[in-house]
């Protein structure tokens, strides 16, 4: 919430996605968000090295990704190689 009342919209990983508005304006953003980032393809930034993941799991601190093969049609990841990121993070975006 910003000092003049208006709501700012963030979502699990902690990212911003919207300037300051309404309460209703907010969590419509945020129903529309939903769970989407889940089925959508991540880049990890891994020293400069571009590695393909999925989410796995979200927690108020960090996020879990898993390594998928690039190129594949079904999304297969690697669940035994998580990778831990604590929240915010700057090496995570979708691709």
């Amino acid at each position: 919430m910003t000092d003049d009342g208006g709501f700012v919209p963030y979502d699990l990983l902690h990212r911003r996605c919207a300037e300051a508005g309404d309460l209703d304006a907010a969590e419509a953003l945020l129903d529309e968000l939903g769970l989407r980032m889940f089925i959508e393809q991540w880049w990890l930034d891994d020293d400069g090295r571009q590695i393909p993941v999925l989410i796995q799991e979200v927690h108020r601190d960090r996020v879990v990704v898993a390594p998928t093969a690039e190129g594949a049609i079904a999304k297969a990841a690697d669940m035994t190689a998580a990778i831990e990121l604590l929240l915010p993070t700057d090496r995570l975006y979708s691709r």
